[in-house]
């Protein structure tokens, strides 16, 4: 039997929400339009295949991630290595990629009210960008800018 994208998706969410939860955090859940917005901004919307590695090899996938980045939300989220073939090479696919940068933000974000600015440094610079703001900043505001596009309907600029 096939599960759908969206049952998938919501099932990587509700396991995502749960940990956080257990964890006696309350995290930020990420809503598709902001993963698309990171995602135009790493690999401006590319079809997963076509996307190259980044960061001179460190960096794969549609948003990006580098295997420490991926360490670390496996680690926040044993469910991302639940099944065989479930490791950072899996990566390159977006939704499983997806599910990676959801558990990352859970894992490292400071409250489920946390701007998606902020979200968004975290994702380019790691931890280290919650307690310096100017750490990726132009990175956060080309992908706030990204957001507001694909809520109006429009595809990013990346700009």
């Amino acid at each position: 039997m096939k599960i759908s994208h969206k049952m998938f998706m919501l099932a990587g969410l509700a396991v995502t929400v749960g940990i956080g939860l257990a964890a006696g955090k309350k995290v930020r859940v990420l809503t598709q339009n902001e993963l698309d917005a990171i995602r135009w901004k790493e690999s401006s919307g590319l079809p997963d295949n076509e996307v190259v590695d980044g960061d001179g090899g460190k960096a794969s996938g549609p948003f990006q991630v580098w295997e420490d980045y991926w360490k670390d939300a496996a680690d926040y989220d044993k469910t991302l290595v639940d099944e065989p073939g479930e490791n950072y090479q899996k990566c390159r696919e977006r939704a499983y990629a997806e599910r990676v940068v959801r558990a990352y933000v859970a894992r490292y974000s400071l409250s489920s009210d946390w701007s998606f600015w902020n979200v968004a440094r975290l994702h380019n610079a790691g931890p280290s960008a919650r307690k310096n703001k100017k750490i990726s900043s132009a990175y956060a505001d080309i992908v706030v800018r990204n957001l507001k596009s694909l809520e109006k309907g429009e595809s990013p600029k990346n700009k």
